[in-house]
């Protein structure tokens, strides 16, 4: 702790620090998946997956974040209102609100670290269905939960909807349960085994499948399969009321059934080309909630749509591009252009395919080029105001001619734009984006048929790439490859980046290291860097920002030593990019989001290093999540302690203990290998002194 005090009181010293002196989010860009909604009279709240709740109290004109209580790491997959109180579920259990979402509290102590998948309420009567034990019911706004599953089974409960005393919960795998009394019994009443939502309207009941509607008109004594004027694969994820109306919100936009749900016709004008994960309703308005593009509205039973997503800022970058003077950055909404501070960002994706997310950004003189998830090349010679495709030459699927091979990255070296693509190496094209032709000799010999390309870069002079974890340089623009591992291990490559005479590797956890021989030798240079994730890097001059999983580190000597630049930043940061004197970041603070500060605030002047001064107890989320078959959890320690860092499954077996020692204050990292254990929801446990905290992780094979 001394040591924690004097690096303050040094930097007080040094400089007074003041709310401008750090990171701040942009204004934007708005939008990001909505995993839930819900009403309170005429306040429409949001729950943003890890991004937390917002309000809009004026039908979605504007939204605020209101969080305050609730974890950032809590992923919410439901809200539910009773009375005047709201409640969010997800994966620490549940969070109640009674003052409109300006502050929220944990409910339940025995649903404390319990996975919550649906919330669904009737009267005072609020029932959650948990991942793995069985469905729940609380009276008392909360505070006391009783289990209401008798004769349901207790996994994979995927939709809930209540009516009084009549409730409904679908089973995947299983089919849909029936009770008559609050929960105390239940009965099966149908197989079907797809379920994602439930609606009861009086006496009708529909359940939203992948493939259409099941109907039922007698509280689903019997039921009919309705699919009329519904498309393939539908995957209908919401069912709502407006008017005399029916609404189911699809993988393929909103339908509307005005016949009591037994035909149904498309109700998306305005809507972009992406799933609807929600519907709710206020008066005559009725409100859809995207996986992707945040909120839109319609006031005329979904004849018309319009955006309704400003204020909501889930959203990060995969990617930025500098084309002087704009940045651009690859999101999940598509290609944003940063214009000022004040009016923050703007869509530019007229043009690319509303259906895929842009994964790589690269300027070449006056173009721009994306690479599309799926869908190849695209080019803009406007400034991102249109795009055309442009990926003649690049390799498709062959299992699927209409899909391209993803582009992971694409480069310029002044004269040619490389692509580095899954399975098939680089391609380069001379005619800015044109036409595309293979550049992978030297990559691999005819015992390879993988050749990702997980990592590319170049200077103008020099190229280089990883192959897995084999690295590779060219220096006749792609034209043949040389092996430049020198005397590195085999570690995954995150990234490259060149300063002065010395390029330099991000290697995820082994970190930074550089080399100035091109690649013949390399050297550790992690001085002054916390032990972490290091996934990408961006160069200034003779400054190199890293971006890692402990925030923002600079280095202004080519490399060889570096310094935290995090102050304001909290989380994972997991993209850079620099426009004039300003550098950007991606990062999961608060959600996923972007931030931004000038560099002269951090180019002359000094923080403290993370490593010196945790200011408190903090067990992060694992990273990454899903993961197979490896993760790294992170914790932060003010002062020395005792420390048990367990994981144990959804029974409370205790399934690995990862520390179990003393250790000092710092932050640090532990690798979790699930090697041997089945797909599931696991938990990880931190206890150092008083503090315990306990977060999912989700293991996917």
């Amino acid at each position: 702790m001394k040591q924690v005090m004097l690096a303050t009181f040094i930097l007080i010293l040094c400089r007074p620090e003041s709310a401008d002196s750090q990171w701040v989010q942009t204004n934007g860009p708005y939008g990001g998946p909505i995993a839930a909604l819900a009403v309170i009279n005429t306040d429409l709240f949001a729950g943003t997956g890890s991004g937390g709740v917002y309000c809009s109290t004026n039908y979605g004109e504007r939204w605020s974040a209101k969080s305050s209580g609730i974890p950032g790491e809590h992923y919410i997959s439901s809200l539910a209102v009773v009375g005047d109180r709201i409640f969010a579920g997800g994966t620490f259990g549940i969070y109640a609100s009674a003052d409109n979402g300006e502050s929220w509290d944990q409910t339940g102590q025995n649903l404390a670290y319990t996975a919550i998948r649906v919330l669904t309420a009737t009267g005072t009567t609020l029932f959650a269905a948990t991942w793995s034990d069985g469905v729940f019911l609380t009276t008392d706004s909360g505070t006391s939960w009783n289990y209401a599953g008798n004769g349901l089974p207790k996994d994979e409960i995927s939709a809930m909807a209540a009516n009084g005393a009549t409730v409904f919960a679908a089973v995947r795998w299983d089919g849909i349960y029936r009770s008559f009394d609050r929960g105390s019994t239940w009965m099966r009443v149908a197989e079907h085994n797809d379920v994602s939502c439930i609606m009861i309207a009086g006496i009708d009941v529909l359940c939203g499948t992948s493939n259409g509607i099941l109907h039922s008109t007698d509280l689903g004594w019997t039921w009919t399969f309705v699919d009329s004027g519904l498309t393939e694969s539908i995957n209908v994820a919401s069912l709502s009321v407006c008017g005399t109306s029916f609404f189911a919100g699809s993988a393929k936009g909103v339908f509307r059934s005005t016949n009591g749900g037994k035909s149904w016709t498309s109700a998306s004008t305005g809507l972009p080309r992406c799933a609807i994960s929600e519907l709710a309703v206020i008066g005559t308005t009725l409100f859809a909630g995207t996986n992707d593009l945040g909120v839109f509205r319609s006031t005329d039973q979904g004849n018309n749509w319009t955006e309704a997503t400003s204020g909501i800022t889930n959203i990060g970058a995969e990617s930025f591009a500098f084309l002087d003077p704009d940045l651009f950055a690859a999101t999940s909404i598509g290609v944003c252009r940063f214009r000022d501070s004040d009016n923050g960002w703007e869509r530019c994706s007229t043009g690319l395919p509303e259906d895929r997310s842009p994964s790589t950004l690269a300027s070449h003189g006056s173009i721009l080029v994306a690479g599309m998830d799926g869908k190849g090349v695209f080019r803009s010679t406007d400034r991102g105001m249109s795009w055309t495709e442009s990926s003649n030459g690049l390799p498709r699927i062959p299992w699927n001619a209409e899909y391209y091979r993803r582009i992971f990255h694409l480069v310029s070296d002044g004269r040619s734009i490389f692509a580095g693509t899954e399975v098939s190496g680089i391609f380069r094209s001379t005619d800015g984006g044109m036409n595309w032709f293979p550049a992978s000799t030297g990559l691999a010999d005819s015992t390879i048929t993988d050749t990702t390309i997980y990592a590319l870069a170049g200077d103008g002079r020099t190229l280089f790439a990883a192959r897995g974890s084999d690295i590779f340089c060219s220096s006749d623009s792609g034209a043949s490859w040389m092996s430049a591992n020198g005397n590195l291990d085999r570690t995954a490559v995150d990234d490259f980046a060149f300063c002065g005479d010395a390029v330099i590797v991000a290697r995820g956890h082994t970190g930074v290291f550089r080399s100035t021989d091109n690649g013949s030798s390399w050297m550790p240079a992690t001085s002054g860097m916390s032990v972490g994730y290091v996934g990408h890097l961006v160069t200034k001059g003779s400054n190199v920002f890293a971006a890692t999983s402990h925030g923002v580190y600079l280095s202004t000597d080519h490399g060889s030593s570096w310094k935290s630049v995090t102050l304001g930043l909290y989380g994972w940061v997991s993209t850079l990019g620099i426009s004039g004197t300003t550098l950007f970041a991606s990062a999961s603070t608060g959600g996923y989001s972007l931030w931004k500060r000038p560099l002269s605030q951090m180019i002359t002047t000094v923080e403290p290093t993370l490593s010196e001064a945790p200011r408190d107890f903090v067990l992060e989320q694992n990273y990454p999540n899903p993961f197979n078959p490896t993760t790294t959890i992170r914790y932060a320690l003010p002062e020395r302690s005792h420390v048990t860092l367990t994981v144990f499954n959804t029974l409370g077996q205790r399934i690995a203990t990862l520390v179990n020692s003393d250790i000092d204050a710092a932050y640090h990292s532990v690798q979790f290998d699930a090697a041997g254990l089945a797909s599931g929801v696991y938990f990880y446990r931190l206890s150092a002194g008083s503090y315990v905290d306990t977060k999912q992780l989700l293991l996917v094979r």
